[in-house]
């Protein structure tokens, strides 16, 4: 083998196994079934870090339970974008991210 081929060899090698622990720790890190909210109580991100601290928001009828946004969120953000995009399907209703009315949320002191 000559040297050029030997460093392209082991860039690629490189490559791949960044894209590895990339798509690794996506599905070892973010929990993909609760949306993460911002400062503002919107949701911003589908999937949320698997131990970001938990925001409870009382409506009128129920509780529901969100993760504060985090850096793993916008790390991640191009792999949530995918996996929501192909997984979700055209015909069904995301039920995983309730549309909660701003007037009527609000964040429960703990």
């Amino acid at each position: 083998m000559n040297k050029p081929f030997k460093i392209y060899l082991i860039f690629l090698l490189i490559i791949i196994s960044f894209a590895i622990l990339y798509v690794g720790g996506y599905f070892l890190l973010m929990q993909r079934n609760l949306p993460a909210l911002n400062e503002n109580y919107d949701i911003s991100f589908k999937s949320s870090f698997r131990f970001a601290p938990n925001i409870p928001i009382k409506t009128e009828s129920c509780t529901f339970f969100y993760a504060e946004e985090s850096i793993f969120n916008w790390i991640f953000l191009p792999l949530d974008n995918w996996y929501y995009q192909l997984l979700s399907s055209k015909n069904t209703k995301n039920t995983l991210t309730p549309v909660l009315p701003k007037n009527t949320a609000e964040k429960i002191e703990k």
